[in-house]
């Protein structure tokens, strides 16, 4: 099936080049040729809203967009190809001088997407707007609060973190954002690099219109992870000091709020028990589960 959608695709935007599959996908199939990428993913909505965000970009080092089409009741994103190398598979390798420089090249493109801005909040996760951020974090938590309620070890969980998303302190916390443009998912292998200068930044399927804090949240939550590989010995894409440095060069242009991280991180922490209660083995999987601490 993937086979001829890829030939539709090749034959509707004119693409003679061959695709092979890339190596790491996102949670959509991701196929490369010479100049091209074509994302396939069951779900319209988040592929058709990554494309509409890609239409309004003017980076250099975002994705262009050239063409959404549904076949197969799959979505189907095709863009140009961005040259450059995963920053994970690089890190390491790069010189100090010139990871300051990609650092400060992600922090100063972070910067330009924030001044996009609308005045709804928005997810490109869902196809809907809200009237203020709490109502777009709390969204995906109501949809599963009741399979989360009814498994018991999923309940024990989401008590540890129950406190931190009280929906009166969140409307207050955030009741001074505004909805801006953001990536949502600031990773490592999102992220590419020619060894000197940041080249792109890829999978935009998180992108919101939403406070900007969410980002730096994000990158901060990727360094709790990564502080956890260092003390097991296994920081083998030295994450930790690219979220370090990362944190570092955000946090001049993005204040550093701790009371809206707790709530994000919060949510972050659900996800990962509606991903568990959705797996194919919940109960192994919640019981890997480990809430944060603050």
């Amino acid at each position: 099936m993937i086979n001829s959608i890829i030939k539709e695709v090749k034959e509707r935007s004119a693409i003679k080049e061959d695709f092979r599959k890339a190596e790491k996908g996102t949670r959509s199939q991701v196929f490369l040729s010479e100049n091209f990428v074509i994302k396939i993913n069951r779900n319209l909505t988040v592929l058709k809203n990554e494309s509409e965000v890609l239409k309004t970009l003017t980076l250099d080092t975002a994705p262009k967009f050239v063409a959404f089409y549904i076949i197969q009741n799959y979505g189907v994103l095709v863009e140009q190809k961005i040259n450059g190398q995963l920053i994970d598979g690089v890190w390491k390798d790069i010189k100090i001088s010139n990871r300051e420089r990609i650092v400060a090249d992600i922090a100063g493109t972070v910067y330009k997407i924030n001044q996009q801005k609308k005045d709804y909040f928005w997810s490109a996760q869902f196809d809907m707007k809200f009237k203020n951020y709490k109502d777009l974090l709390f969204h995906k938590f109501k949809l599963s609060e009741k399979q989360i309620f009814e498994n018991q070890s999923a309940y024990k969980l989401f008590l540890k973190v129950a406190s931190n998303i009280e929906e009166g302190k969140a409307e207050k916390i955030f009741n001074q954002s505004l909805p801006v443009l953001l990536h949502g998912d600031l990773i490592m292998h999102n992220l590419l690099t020619d060894l000197q200068r940041l080249t792109g930044i890829l999978d935009w399927e998180f992108a919101q219109y939403g406070d900007p804090f969410y980002d730096l949240a994000r990158v901060m939550y990727y360094q709790e992870c990564a502080k956890a590989y260092i003390d097991e010995q296994r920081d083998k894409h030295f994450e930790y000091d690219f979220t370090t440095r990362l944190i570092e060069k955000l946090s001049q242009n993005i204040n550093l709020d701790f009371e809206k991280y707790k709530i994000i991180r919060s949510f972050f922490f659900i996800d990962s028990i509606i991903w568990a209660l959705g797996s194919a083995d919940p109960v192994k999987n919640l019981a890997t589960l480990q809430p944060p601490r603050f």
